[in-house]
């Protein structure tokens, strides 16, 4: 019987066309065991296949020949080829038009995809759920590894917004164009990628493994470890300003900006001796969440966290109000907070004390710093300085500061050489170079 088996098999058809070919060739398969009878299907997800949402091939021999068709494309809004070469393509209807890049700022558009129609399943196919890193109102945000790639991210699931919730698809698709675009600076919280599933919004970015800075400060309130000091604070202010500084050269402003919206990382380095993964190096700053991000001409606005927020934004004066200005006001009351670590109030006496110009200085830190803060909290709003000068104040003491050490290092080799000179000429003369 099993004489018979292989004798079937050298005779069938495939067998001949397939093994008598040169191996070598890309136009023939390869050759199939002689046990083999059928190859099983190879499933790449743990997720079952839903037959609808498979492209049918044309070439296959069940398959009716049907001329194939772009996915992408539907033949109503097929460009024609003036306009392709015009470089103004018809958009899809079907696709978001992201206000935030340079070419739809000016657009009048509002073209969104809803959460409903882009939905998929990624989220338990594609990563691990390693724990929560925090909620808020509108969502909270995991660490999730990838099971792909091995790496881990943060991923944010915005909740299901409610019906006329401040929260609903726009704002959710506003926050993924931000990230979007804004996910290229050092500084920024990167952006990988965002879907709809089960009716929310989710978005993976950068994970950051030092946690945020109100973390850091709460933690040195409860040990009582004191505030930033000073080369805390300018370092902290210094990234900071730099990132806020890209997004206000792309017409944009934050507008959220507070020590829970800006994130620490550390590089990581695991050694044979100590096999865990070790903090190394020194900290970046990053801003997140851009959920409150719009242009700086716009008229309305949503409120972020009044304890950080200057009063002509609480007041809705939109006339008396500069955007980008309002993010200095936020970044200024952020540094005051981390060097005083003062529980800031929502209201009150205090509150309105703080933005009348009246900030005590803190004794701990520098009067320049101390000067700086006042800048950036003056209730004149005109006369805070914005993130480009700030950045550039930094970067010019960082030069003054290389230039003061290196000439102090001069000063001290010229005293060496000036030293060996004087023993060399007591040798010359005969004289111990140690009485010179």
């Amino acid at each position: 019987m099993a004489r018979r088996r292989r004798r079937v098999f050298a005779q069938s058809p495939i067998s001949k066309r397939t093994c008598g070919q040169d191996p070598d060739s890309e136009s023939s398969p390869p050759c199939s065991p002689i046990g083999t009878r059928r190859l099983r299907q190879l499933a790449l997800f743990d997720a079952g296949i839903n037959n609808s949402s498979v492209s049918a091939s044309p070439l296959t021999p069940r398959t009716p020949r049907i001329a194939p068709r772009r996915l992408t494309e539907s033949p109503r809004w097929r460009q024609s080829p003036s306009a392709a070469r015009s470089g103004t393509p018809k958009i899809d209807p079907g696709v978001t038009v992201n206000p935030f890049t340079p070419a739809n700022r000016n657009s009048t558009s509002k073209t969104r995809v809803s959460l409903r129609a882009a939905a998929t399943y990624r989220y338990r196919v594609e990563f691990h759920e390693a724990g929560l890193l925090g909620q808020g109102q509108f969502g909270a945000v995991y660490k999730a590894v990838n099971r792909f790639d091995g790496c881990v991210y943060a991923v944010k699931k915005i909740k299901k917004p409610a019906k006329g919730g401040a929260y609903g698809d726009a704002s959710a698709i506003r926050e993924v164009c931000a990230h979007a675009v804004l996910g290229k600076h050092v500084n920024v919280v990167r952006y990988f990628s965002a879907w709809c599933e089960q009716n929310q919004m989710f978005i993976q970015s950068e994970y950051c493994n030092g946690g945020s800075v109100a973390d850091v400060i709460q933690d040195h309130r409860i040990n009582r470890l004191g505030g930033f000091s000073t080369e805390m604070a300018n370092e902290l202010l210094k990234q900071v300003s730099s990132g806020l500084n890209y997004i206000h050269e792309q017409d944009l402003a934050h507008l959220d900006i507070k020590p829970a919206n800006i994130f620490r990382s550390f590089s990581e380095v695991v050694t044979l001796e100590m096999p865990d993964i070790q903090h190394s190096g020194p900290v970046t700053y990053k801003i997140g969440d851009l959920g409150h991000v719009t242009k700086s001409t716009v008229k309305s606005v949503d409120e972020g966290d009044c304890r950080y927020m200057s009063k002509e934004m609480i007041d809705c004066d939109m006339n008396k109000a500069d955007l980008f200005k309002a993010d200095i006001f936020a970044l200024g009351m952020s540094i005051y907070e981390a060097v005083s670590l003062m529980e800031l109030p929502q209201n009150g006496p205090v509150w309105h004390e703080l933005r009348s110009g009246r900030v005590p200085s803190i004794l701990s830190v520098d009067d320049s710093l101390n000067n700086l803060i006042h800048k950036m909290l003056n209730p004149i709003y005109e006369l805070r300085p914005c993130a480009k000068d700030i950045s550039e104040y930094f970067r010019s003491t960082q030069e003054y500061e290389v230039n003061a050490q290196l000439q102090k290092l001069l000063k001290e080799e010229m005293l060496k050489n000036e030293k060996l000179l004087m023993e060399l000429r007591a040798i010359k003369a005969g004289q111990d170079p140690t009485c010179a």
